[in-house]
């Protein structure tokens, strides 16, 4: 017979023997709260750093697992593919600042060596890893971080990644529209024709869908590389490239180039003229490090599309910088205009409104596809879809027209420089980079207007033209729409929305990124209290 240990009120322990019914009912409670129960996520080591045994490791593991790769050095000639909540963590250890490695998980590859699938519900964290490339796939880097577009659903952290070889496109990470941190990883790229990095936003759709989401400056929606260090030896093309809507986030890392990286951009984005895509949807770009110490002069950032913000960063080295260039091809006449043609007041229709087609992706003037007048990312063959979305929109806009443009033919071309989601003025911003760099268009002046489309930091600061800087206590009751100001107290950029009114436009998300303190397992229930059972 059993018997039941209950607690009283005052603490005591009475004995009581328990019926059979009771001892019943006591073990299927038991067992059901057994089942509800959470189970802690296991640890799965591979049995080797091959990408066999990696695989196989992943393959076993259930979702919320880690799966660790023990060190040593290995060969990869097919890439590992993770599409579930998973951990994947090798020995190799990143520390300090600025931030070293000592390599023990040691992948030499000449392809695709991971591949991510992520999604709200399959969160995937890569870390602990050395990935020393030679060759890559053009397309897809070493690593590739695919899945569900616009989510927040991936770390890679505390990883080295030595680039040799000569992929034309990506050395290291290509990222296709997922949002999440890359933190405290080093780059050691000594390639001369690749970029380390490409961010997309929706690379199937084009960019299409990506330019139907609004601006999220300041959230963590974006990818985002932080408290990184990149070594740059002999870049011709850049850091990182990217466009169909990407959205980045460029802050606390430290860059440097060598040797014969002679007019690279540091960081650049394409426009509406590579491949008939959208461009680049927007970047923050704050407090970094850029050293050039290469051959010749580089450019902090090339932007054809989209908008930006960038400041708080130090350029130094022996070279010059060349500050920020703002460029659209499509309406400089040079011919870079992919299938949409020149920006010049011609009347463009697309020939579809599906964009992962080539007719998509085409303009005419015999095309049969307008854009929303009020909904301008919206392509649409009649009144009833842009109806849908804005009662009374119309179907009634070209490619091209912006009517917050002028320029050549009194119209802005698609997602210039300074535009954002609908077409809308979001202007260029860039202050207090040290030293103040400065901001220029080097083709289409009429299409890319300073204190229109960007606005670049002014030292004595009025209210009238560019950004200033200083205590809000400081900032002029007097403005002139469009101008900023960027509140030292607050970390606040306050944009002049309409003649002598402020508000406040830009706040820095979070730093460091809330990823970068890792997600722990929830602890189980507590087990029931005063209730014991004995002989």
């Amino acid at each position: 017979m059993f018997a039941v240990m209950v607690g009283t009120m005052n603490g005591a322990m009475k004995r009581a023997t328990a019926s059979p019914r009771f001892i019943l009912t006591l073990f299927i409670a038991l067992c059901a709260f057994s089942r509800v129960a959470p189970v802690r996520a296991a640890n799965i080591t591979a049995s080797s750093c091959s990408s066999t045994a990696v695989q196989s490791a992943i393959n076993s593991a259930a979702s919320g697992d880690t799966v660790s790769i023990p060190a040593g050095t290995c060969a990869w000639t097919s890439a590992v593919s993770i599409n579930k909540t998973l951990n994947l963590q090798g020995a190799t250890t990143c520390s300090g600042w600025p931030l070293t490695c000592t390599d023990r998980t040691i992948i030499n590859t000449a392809v695709q060596a991971i591949k991510v699938s992520s999604s709200a519900s399959a969160f995937v964290t890569l870390g602990g890893l050395t990935l020393n490339v030679n060759g890559g796939d053009p397309n897809n880097g070493a690593v590739t971080l695919d899945g569900t577009e616009f989510t927040v659903s991936f770390r890679f952290h505390h990883s080295h990644l030595i680039i040799t070889g000569s992929a034309t496109m990506v050395g290291a990470i290509a990222n296709w529209g997922t949002y999440g941190v890359i933190d405290h990883v080093v780059v050691d790229n000594s390639a001369s024709n690749n970029h380390t990095m490409s961010i997309q936003g929706d690379w199937q759709y084009a960019g299409f869908r990506a330019w139907q989401k609004p601006l999220s400056f300041g959230t963590n929606n974006a990818m985002y590389v932080e408290d990184s260090v990149f070594n740059l030896a002999n870049q011709l093309d850049g850091l990182i490239d990217g466009f169909t809507g990407g959205r980045l986030v460029f802050r606390d890392n430290i860059v440097t180039f060598t040797g014969s990286s002679n007019g690279a951009d540091s960081l650049g984005f394409h426009g509406t003229d590579s491949g008939s895509y959208r461009s680049f949807f927007s970047a923050e770009i704050y407090n970094n490090t850029f050293t050039n110490n290469a051959s010749g002069p580089l450019t902090a950032l090339r932007l054809r599309g989209g908008t930006a913000v960038m400041y708080g960063n130090t350029f130094n080295g022996t070279k010059g910088w060349n500050g920020a260039n703002l460029q659209n091809y499509r309406a400089d006449g040079g011919g870079n205009t992919s299938q949409w043609g020149n920006c010049n007041g011609t009347n463009w229709k697309l020939m579809s409104v599906d964009p992962t087609t080539s007719a998509g992706r085409t303009n005419s003037t015999s095309g049969t596809v307008f854009w929303c007048a009020i909904n301008r990312d919206t392509p649409a063959t009649s009144d009833t879809t842009c109806n849908a979305l804005t009662p009374g929109d119309t179907a009634t806009a070209y490619f091209d027209g912006n009517p917050n443009g002028s320029g050549a033919a009194g119209a802005a071309c698609r997602d210039n420089p300074g535009r954002t989601h609908n077409q809308a003025l979001a202007p260029v911003y860039v202050w207090m980079n040290n030293p103040n760099v400065g901001v220029s268009s080097s083709d289409a002046p009429a299409y890319i207007v300073a204190n229109r489309d960007f606005y670049a930091n002014t030292t004595t600061f009025t209210g009238a033209t560019g950004v200033g800087s200083g205590p809000l206590a400081s900032r002029p009751s007097t403005c002139t729409a469009g101008v900023g100001y960027w509140a030292t107290d607050r970390s606040v950029l306050y944009q002049c929305s309409a003649s002598n009114a402020w508000i406040a436009y830009y706040t820095p998300f979070t730093y460091p990124h809330p990823l970068t303190g890792g997600a722990s397992t929830p602890p189980p229930p507590a087990s029931p209290a005063n209730l014991r059972i004995i002989k």
